[in-house]
């Protein structure tokens, strides 16, 4: 239950003084008797806490650099474990301004996209999944596929970036569309 909470900087968990042990197996050795997490620490502090023992987890993975992910992934090989979560980090186009009124630009945008190099940028395979949609992979209801790549298949997400531009191109300088990107 909730202990202490200051909003941005603390939040402490204790055990429910009203839980009564009926088993041993019901409360095994090893439980904590308090959780507490420090809130609104910069994720490289958060990791430099741990290496110094004041701290058990570090979170905010989206937070971390490539260079100190990097860093973590030599140094801490065994003891690292990232975790994707169940959540799309995307970015919104403003379509109602240039260029991308023009579902066209729009398109040709996310052909050009590479998304595993927004994977590699915030850690890898270990801290994100590639998607072309808003519900994230492992989410109920999701089902790999995506449109926007090298090789769209039924039952396959992301495969590459088009990286030829003759799509763009064509996408791009289709009528009442050349020259005014």
């Amino acid at each position: 239950m909730v202990a202490a909470y200051r909003r941005g900087r603390l939040l402490k968990l204790v055990r429910n003084p009203h839980f009564r042990v009926w088993s041993q197996d019901a409360q095994p050795d090893g439980y904590a008797d308090a959780i507490v997490w420090k809130l609104g620490h910069a994720p490289a502090a958060q990791a430099r806490a741990v290496e110094r023992g004041t701290g058990d987890v570090a979170f905010d993975s989206e937070g971390f650099s490539p260079g100190l992910v990097s860093e973590l992934q030599t140094r801490y090989a065994s003891q690292l474990r990232g975790n994707t979560l169940a959540r799309t980090t995307y970015m919104f186009l403003n379509t109602r301004l240039p260029p991308f009124n023009d579902v066209r630009v729009r398109r040709a945008l996310n052909y050009a996209v590479d998304r595993e190099s927004v994977v590699r940028a915030v850690g890898g395979q270990d801290f994100a999944q590639p998607t072309c949609q808003f519900l994230p992979p492992g989410f109920a209801g999701y089902r790999p596929y995506c449109p926007f790549t090298i090789r769209p298949a039924a039952g396959v997400d992301w495969s590459g970036p088009v990286r030829t531009w003759r799509k763009h191109v064509a996408l791009l300088n289709s009528p009442g569309r050349a020259g005014r990107l």
